[in-house]
């Protein structure tokens, strides 16, 4: 791959995608499902590289990093796919990625800082009620 990395991988699964689509058509919701159905056997396959079972005996098998990082691969090819589908472009998916993260931090920032045992919290209802 040359240049914007990203871009070009966008393209190659733009292509692969119209290619499987193009008998079966292109409607979003339809493929969305197909996806998300990929993206949960494509999971379960990262988890049986991980021998993540540790109740049961099962033969000790090696984690093989190159395994694992294929199953990644078509976990992101999926991924990728639900942008596609529905439109987006690169540049939009990583501005969403960027705002939800830094909603992440906020909220996780929040949610772990201690309130001061000086600072007054005022609690209320839906409607406002004290």
């Amino acid at each position: 791959m040359t240049g914007n990395d990203l871009n070009e991988l966008w393209e190659m699964q733009g292509d692969y995608n119209k290619a499987i689509r193009k008998d079966t058509g292109a409607d979003p919701e339809f493929w969305t499902t197909q996806y998300l159905l990929g993206l949960v056997s494509e999971v379960d396959e990262v988890l049986r590289e991980i021998n993540w079972k540790r109740h049961r005996k099962v033969s000790e098998k090696a984690i093989i990093p190159r395994n694992i990082a294929l199953e990644l691969a078509d976990l992101t090819k999926y991924i990728l796919s639900l942008w596609e589908v529905w439109g987006y472009t690169p540049s939009q998916m990583l501005d969403y990625c960027i705002i939800k993260s830094k909603v992440m931090a906020s909220l996780l920032e929040m949610e772990s800082r201690e309130p001061s045992k000086y600072q007054h919290i005022l609690i209320t209802d839906i409607d406002g009620t004290l």
